[in-house]
């Protein structure tokens, strides 16, 4: 993953610090956002891979569309394995990884 770049977004700063440290760890370029308006800010710079709370703060909708509509790749991660948290990424064909 040398080179990768990363766009982290979780709404909880020390998760999404964790998760920024293990992808930098492997070598990926990580840039982290814990809001929606943060996100859509960091994916205009079209990262090439983004990992996604699935329960983000307001709009979470909205910035799935903006996923979509970006072609970028996605694991969505969630604290919930529940089906509705895995239906939303199976709708997207995105990866889906419980914390």
């Amino acid at each position: 993953m040398i080179g990768v770049d990363a766009l982290v977004v979780d709404d909880a700063p020390a998760v999404a610090s964790a998760l920024a440290y293990a992808l930098t760890g492997a070598g990926c370029v990580v840039r982290v956002a814990t809001t929606v308006d943060a996100a859509l800010v960091e994916l205009a710079r079209r990262p090439d891979v983004a990992v996604v709370d699935h329960c983000l703060d307001r709009d979470a909708a909205m910035f799935r569309l903006a996923l979509v509509r970006a072609r970028v790749p996605v694991l969505l991660v969630s604290g919930r394995d529940d089906d509705p948290a895995r239906a939303v990424a199976a709708a997207h064909r995105w990866s889906f990884l419980p914390k």
